[in-house]
């Protein structure tokens, strides 16, 4: 078996290196293929796929408000809700507020950084630790406090990943700030921020009213809320314990909370549900592209498998099975997708980062490397689009065409020779003359073998290939 597989893969090296412009055309079909299916699934793995960077994610969820007519959502929430949420509902361990900010960050470079106010336990419900320093604590809730937390991508590019940075100060928007953390890689909600500092009240403070505390505000909700729910509670339960208490504010608050309710979101939701369908539909996209160029190939595969006619009728006089030839075909079909494979790879590792560059800011990522899943996947795309171009199928169909009496019918005869062919025909309708006997034959004669005139249209490759037998 393993000397089998040998011997079929040495023969479709040579083959594919003696055709060069066959090969080259097939494996940059199958090349352009595969390298837009990596590209796209090593976006849709980093974005739908790959696991978010917080423990137990499927337990936080993002808490809104929503209209008990209409049943649309807000996406954000008041104040003083937040606070009664945080207060009466039984369902969670944690519930954390917070808003986008924007910074400029001065220096030497002065830079606008995008960033976000948060809870002092935003990190404690998404259950991640700083990497470096310390989280906020409750202490940071308060006026005249000036603290920051870094994410990892700014503290590399800004700081050279000193780690040394914690209590360094930062100018951040003309005020100075202290560096308490830095977090791990992949930390960046939400919307990508590079920093997070705490806000000076319980509640982030309102854009509209910054010097006064919005902690009971009811009719102005712009603060946005993400919860983790207590572990062995489901959705369901979560959700109709927050709506239970959005139900009762809407009683004692009937003038700003009137037919106010709440409702919860997956994370994860929140984060790729916009993007979803189009990242799917553009997957299926290059699945149809690859389907394309699998046909391409396989015309090529047909149309050179029909020019090496006779060479196979050589064969099969020689004594090869039909499953034999099937193999060696198959054999050089996975070969061109496996090279196509690679060429494939690294045309997706050289196309994904401007392919991130220009992806809206709502994907999420920035970061999206050609890892082991993407590889496997690429790796089994290549060996499927091998086996589909061979349509295993139409091979036998097509040997099953070749008749004993018609296997050299349309093989030009040399005129020095014309006993040649016909002794090869006789010799595959004769049973008495077996192969032990040719090969004996073979094997007394190489010289004379290798003298005698090419028939036309058999190259040398099969001459060799017939010594080779002997």
């Amino acid at each position: 078996m393993i000397d089998a597989l040998r011997q079929n893969l040495r023969y479709a090296i040579r083959t594919c290196t003696g055709a060069p412009g066959f090969t080259l055309l097939a494996v940059v079909t199958i090349a352009v293929g595969v390298g837009a299916n990596a590209a796209i699934f090593s976006v849709v793995n980093a974005v739908l796929l790959r696991p978010l960077p917080f423990p137990r994610a499927e337990e936080l969820y993002l808490l809104q408000q929503t209209n008990t007519q209409t049943r649309q959502a807000s996406g954000n929430a008041s104040p003083a809700d937040v606070l009664d949420w945080r207060a009466r509902t039984r369902s969670f361990a944690g519930i954390a507020a917070f808003r986008d900010d924007a910074y400029v960050l001065g220096g030497d470079r002065p830079e606008r950084l995008g960033g976000a106010i948060v809870n002092a336990n935003f990190f404690d419900v998404l259950g991640v630790k700083p990497a470096l320093g310390r989280a906020f604590v409750p202490a940071d809730e308060q006026r005249g406090s000036r603290v920051v937390v870094l994410s990892d991508g700014l503290w590399r590019e800004r700081f050279g990943a000193d780690p040394a940075v914690v209590g360094r100060p930062l100018r951040l928007n003309s005020e100075s700030y202290t560096i308490v953390g830095v977090m791990p890689p992949r930390v960046d909600y939400p919307d990508q921020a590079r920093l997070w500092t705490p806000p000076h009240w319980r509640m982030p403070d309102d854009l509209l009213q910054p010097d006064e505390d919005p902690s009971a505000q009811r009719g102005h909700s712009y603060v946005f809320v993400v919860g983790r729910a207590k572990p062995g509670v489901t959705r369901g339960a979560a959700d109709a314990d927050l709506a239970g208490v959005a139900a009762q504010l809407a009683r004692e608050f009937p003038t700003t909370n009137l037919n106010v309710g709440a409702t919860l979101l997956p994370l994860r939701d929140d984060l790729v549900g916009d993007v979803r369908p189009t990242l799917l539909l553009l997957f299926a996209a290059v699945g149809v592209l690859l389907l394309i160029a699998a046909a391409n190939v396989s015309a090529l595969l047909i149309a050179r498998a029909t020019a090496r006619t006779q060479e196979i009728a050589v064969r099969l006089a020689l004594g090869a099975s039909r499953g034999r030839i099937v193999t060696q075909l198959l054999t050089e079909s996975v070969l061109l997708a496996v090279i196509g494979g690679i060429c494939g790879v690294l045309l997706a590792m050289w196309v994904v980062p401007p392919l991130v560059a220009i992806s809206p800011r709502d994907l999420g990522v920035v970061d999206v490397p050609i890892d082991a899943t993407v590889l496997g996947f690429s790796l089994a795309v290549s060996l499927r689009t091998g086996i589909h171009v061979f349509e295993a199928e139409d091979v036998f169909r097509w040997l099953r065409s070749f008749r004993d009496e018609n296997f050299f019918g349309d093989a030009p005869r040399h005129p020095s020779h014309p006993d040649r062919v016909r002794d090869l025909r006789k010799a595959k309708r004769e049973p008495q003359l077996t192969q032990a006997t040719m090969r004996g034959v073979f094997a007394t004669t190489p010289a004379r073998l290798s003298r005698l005139p090419p028939l036309e249209g058999v190259n040398g490759a099969l001459v060799g290939a017939l010594l080779n037998w002997a």
